[in-house]
């Protein structure tokens, strides 16, 4: 599970953060079956409780889970003050959605990810050849979107190739922040030779 993966459970615990893992069901609602609500209502479990700061909740997912970080920002972003979304783009059904707030967005993504590729996940259902379906945008559109949504100038990014603390697994990140400085920032960064991880 990405907890293990990541290290996140063992950072949060460091720092005194709390934490709780709900899985989704359906990023899409394709089921029935409303994760929103789901995760709306363990939201306000902690905070009813007096466990949590409503302004300092943030949702964070690896793939699926991405996605619904994504869906979370998008339809209920006054639940969360930011998302990070591993291995995941911005679902194509997400974009005529209206969010009523900002949030802050990192999204984390590898170049070489054959699952949720950078360049988007483009189907030909009919097989003549042309990719007529979009389900999920390039993550050049998904930074553009948030951008946009978020009310960040492009012209505000600082990239920054990051220190690489591993030689041996021959992978790079590269950082691009926009509006580092502003109340909803968008950064991404790029796990260059990174897969679906």
């Amino acid at each position: 599970n990405g907890n293990t993966l990541s290290g996140i459970g063992r950072r949060a615990d460091e720092i005194g953060y709390i934490r709780f893992h709900a899985s989704s069901y359906d990023p899409h609602e394709a089921f029935g079956v409303d994760d929103v609500k789901y995760l709306c209502d363990l939201i306000d479990e902690m905070v009813d409780a007096g466990y949590v700061d409503p302004k300092r909740v943030y949702c964070t997912g690896y793939s699926h889970g991405g996605f619904m970080s994504m869906r979370m920002a998008v339809e209920v972003p006054e639940k969360i003050a930011g998302i990070v979304a591993n291995a995941a783009t911005l679902l194509t059904e997400y974009k005529d959605k209206v969010p009523a707030e900002k949030v802050k967005i990192v999204l984390i993504n590898g170049d070489k990810d054959a699952t949720v590729p950078i360049d988007g996940m483009h189907y030909d259902f009919d097989g003549d050849g042309k990719k007529e379906f979009t389900w999920a945008d390039t993550l050049a559109d998904s930074v553009k979107w948030f951008l946009e949504l978020n009310g960040v100038d492009a012209s505000t990014l600082k990239r920054e190739m990051l220190e690489d603390r591993s030689p041996y697994d021959t992978t790079t990140v590269e950082r691009f922040a926009y509006g580092e400085d502003s109340a909803y920032p968008v950064i991404s960064y790029v796990v260059y030779n990174g897969g679906h991880s």
